[in-house]
């Protein structure tokens, strides 16, 4: 999350915004002065914006994902230095917490993703 934090950041930044638009105004405006090389950074600005997209949406799915799984980390906090009997008291409160993951969570509700957790929790 942190590393596609930054580089959303650094896509929203002055100076990468005055890059965009300079491009995308040549686009707009010189389409017959460029010639040949419009469709160059026709291309070029769909590709950024492509990579943006990709980007805002990964960052809004790692957000999602910590969110849900810091819910987690008081009952895993409990697997690992706990008793069995308390292992045993925490495993409801767990697997409720799973369950809810699972049915609102947006991103990380695939089968994969839950049967992957559970790998993770039962080692």
């Amino acid at each position: 999350m942190r590393k596609l934090t930054q580089v959303s950041e650094q896509l929203g930044s002055k100076n990468c915004r005055a890059v965009y638009d300079l491009l995308e105004h040549a686009c707009d405006q010189m389409q017959d002065a460029l010639g040949v090389h419009y469709q160059k950074i026709y291309m070029a600005t769909s590709n950024w914006r492509g990579i943006d997209n990709k980007i805002t949406e990964s960052l809004s799915e790692a957000k999602d994902n910590v969110k849900y799984l810091q819910t987690l980390e008081k009952y895993l906090e409990a697997l690992y230095t706990g008793t069995p009997d308390g292992i045993k008291e925490t495993l409801p409160a767990l697997m409720n917490s799973i369950k809810m993951i699972h049915t609102i969570a947006r991103y990380y509700n695939t089968t994969e993703r839950m049967t992957g957790l559970f790998i993770k929790i039962t080692n």
